[in-house]
């Protein structure tokens, strides 16, 4: 299946708090599936207004909302989890996750770097910044606020994780999935 006919079958089963998983093809989003031995490498959350589908992520320009419909086309490939929360828990945690993005949230752009230093050598450097974000650490805020584990607890996140400690008691595979590369 294509990435179009996949995006054509799942936006009018969209829902606000999907989660969505990248797969792209820049060098930075190949950075990070190297260093993370991963075929994910962005993640982001489906939110509506007038019927158009939106996403929040934390990308270069700091935490955005884009056009869902944009973001795919701009990447090779995605796949869709729905937390198994009710419309209003869901509702909150994008309100909260919301209002995280209006107070202007940069990109942590030393992520990367940290990730792959400690994942990738016997050296760790710790995690020491809640004022910056990348992708993973915002959908981890996300599932935070639904009351959801995604991540085992650990410091360094990465889209990847959603898959690796996926538990279908909290998450729904909305698409097939692809595992570590």
């Amino acid at each position: 299946m294509t990435k179009d006919e996949k995006y054509n079958i799942y936006r009018p089963n969209a829902k606000a708090g999907d989660i969505v998983l990248f797969h792209g093809h820049a060098i930075i989003s190949r950075l990070i599936q190297h260093f993370d031995d991963a075929y994910y490498n962005h993640t982001a959350i489906v939110t509506e207004a007038n019927d158009r589908i939106l996403c929040i992520d934390a990308n270069g320009d700091g935490v955005q909302i884009h056009f869902l419909s944009q973001e795919v086309e701009s990447e090779n490939d995605f796949d869709i989890l729905r937390p198994l929360r009710t419309a209003d828990q869901i509702a909150t945690a994008l309100k909260n996750i919301l209002n995280k993005a209006e107070i202007g949230i940069n990109y942590d752009f030393w992520a990367l770097g940290r990730i792959a230093i400690n994942k990738k050598t016997i050296f760790r450097i710790p995690y020491c910044s809640n004022k910056r974000f990348y992708c993973s650490e915002y959908g981890r805020l996300y599932t935070d606020y639904l009351g959801i584990n995604c991540y085992d607890n650990k410091t360094d996140v990465s889209p990847q994780d959603f898959v690796r400690l996926y538990d279908p008691t909290q998450l729904q595979k909305i698409t097939d999935f692809k595992q570590d590369k």
